[in-house]
């Protein structure tokens, strides 16, 4: 009788062993993610992960795999990167990359083993010859610097291309800004005061767009990308600006305009592609 309590004691006080002090729950692997990958050259790429969580064991290793064909692993890879120990977000720049498509993944490594981020793939070429960017204040600021009829009042203003770096846009209004005239009753910009008064608001429209899309824009790209070249052996290479535009009645949207260089130098020089609307 009493071996059979003992036992049906033990029973009892097994489960309740991993509460006490100085007890420890098995780890198990870390958790990792690959959060962005891009290749700002056709040989190289930056690449950025975090570990989201060690599972109860410090991280002991953490970096990036990668690899010509799908699903690099420690057991199978071409480049390695290895960015120490421990959690939160870790980032690398590899260089001297073959051009083509690639593989990467984040890992890290615990007492239980290895954790891998989600496969990323990138092909060098086509991500390298896509120049994208959004503007930002820094950008509408430059084009107000050149604007070739600036406000008077204001200097985050201009009238030619209408670029408000407060607002961070490009104020298309007509009646309230654009047609403004001095105090001897002269429109600021008689140009396209003329295009509005002869053919209406939306040639008006039409002309300012003009204006930034060959002439404005052009000057951001030669700003921003001063050693532009056509070509990188036999691709094209590609210049793509997202924009705001500010109407009346309180509409925005959202240009996108897409350029090629078509000749390198000092200043490079390019040409519009296409845009489009949103």
């Amino acid at each position: 009788m009493k071996a059979n309590f003992t036992f049906f004691l033990f029973l009892l006080i097994l489960p309740l062993a991993g509460l006490l002090p100085g007890c420890k729950k098995d780890a198990t692997l870390p958790s990792v993610e690959t959060s962005e990958i891009l290749a700002p050259t056709t040989t190289s790429i930056y690449i950025r992960g975090r570990v989201t969580g060690n599972s109860g064991s410090d991280i002991i290793e953490r970096g990036f795999v990668g690899c010509t064909i799908p699903d690099p692993s420690l057991q199978s890879y071409t480049h390695l990167t290895e960015d120490g120990g421990g959690g939160g977000y870790f980032e690398r720049t590899i260089s001297d990359l073959t051009s083509g498509t690639w593989y990467f993944k984040a890992y890290a490594i615990n007492e239980t083993g290895v954790g891998y981020g989600e496969e990323k793939m990138i092909n060098t070429i086509e991500d390298a010859l896509l120049n994208k960017f959004t503007m930002e204040q820094d950008d509408y600021a430059f084009i107000v610097e050149i604007d070739p009829i600036p406000h008077p009042a204001f200097d985050e203003f201009g009238y030619y291309y209408g670029a408000s770096s407060f607002f961070l846009n490009f104020d298309f209004r007509l009646q309230t800004r654009r047609l403004n005239k001095d105090e001897e009753g002269n429109y600021f910009d008689p140009d396209l005061a003329a295009i509005y008064e002869n053919h209406g608001a939306e040639a008006a429209i039409t002309e300012m767009f003009e204006r930034l899309l060959h002439d404005g824009l052009i000057e951001l790209l030669r700003l921003r990308y001063p050693n532009a070249q056509p070509k990188y052996k036999e691709y094209e290479i590609e210049y793509v600006i997202e924009f705001e535009t500010f109407h009346e009645n309180w509409i925005r949207r959202n240009p996108v305009a897409t350029y090629r260089c078509t000749a390198s130098g000092n200043p490079p020089d390019f040409e519009l592609i296409e845009w489009s609307s949103f």
